[in-house]
């Protein structure tokens, strides 16, 4: 059986609360939430896809080379299953990010940050 949903991990939910509803930014979040739900929702089948992910009002960005490998760290973040992942996908929604890792085995979008840009090579 697939399992199709999105889910918040470890600290998100303290994060989102935190964020809460004086961040300027609130109902972008929400609706991207919402947004992000419904990709994972509808993903039934074959590989996650950054371009279908447009088709729902998500502008979702990778991580390069050189920021993985300096502050590769920084986008690990536990699963349900307490497992270390990287979550290297990221939606951008003014100032915030959104750190996410689409599990292609059950089409589970697990969302593992939410909050200020990491560090990158050329964002410190």
């Amino acid at each position: 059986m697939c399992i199709r949903d999105r889910v918040l991990c470890g600290k998100v939910e303290k994060q989102l609360t935190r964020l809460g509803i004086q961040s300027k930014f609130f109902d972008q979040i929400i609706e991207k939430l919402k947004r992000l739900n419904k990709y994972a929702q509808n993903w039934q089948s074959g590989s996650y896809s950054d371009q279908v992910a447009k088709q729902y009002g998500l502008d979702v960005s990778g991580e390069s080379e050189g920021t993985l490998e300096k502050y590769g760290r920084q986008r690990q973040f536990r699963l349900p299953n307490k497992k270390k992942q990287l979550f290297e996908k990221h939606i951008k929604t003014g100032d915030l990010r959104f750190h996410f890792y689409p599990d292609e085995e059950n089409h589970t979008i697990y969302v593992g940050y939410m909050g200020s840009h990491l560090s990158t090579v050329k964002f410190k």
